[in-house]
């Protein structure tokens, strides 16, 4: 049996790309991403759905991407998105006649 998952200190949570805004000096744009900072880490979760205005964010909050751990969610969503894609793909060929 493991121990529970135990950091000591503050964790804050910044979002970085989001579709509404709070922030007027952030842009905006379909999609999340957000950077959890630990004492001993900074971690991407997932990234929005444009990297230009993912770094722009991140450049006006002061966050540098070069020390996130991540990007955490992101190639799972992109694997598993794939593998939807592929699949439906192969279903609608096996219809048609062409698979």
């Amino acid at each position: 049996k493991s121990a529970p998952l135990q950091i000591e200190g503050n964790i804050s949570i910044k979002i970085v790309f989001d579709n509404y805004q709070i922030n007027p000096d952030l842009t905006t744009s379909w999609g999340f991403g957000c950077v959890i900072k630990t004492p001993g880490e900074s971690i991407l979760f997932d990234t929005g759905g444009d990297g230009s205005i993912l770094l722009s964010n991140m450049k006006k909050m002061n966050i540098d991407p070069a020390l996130a751990t991540g990007p955490f969610i992101t190639t799972s969503n992109d694997i598993i998105g794939i593998l939807i894609y592929l699949g439906i793909a192969t279903l609608f060929l096996d219809r048609i006649g062409g698979g």
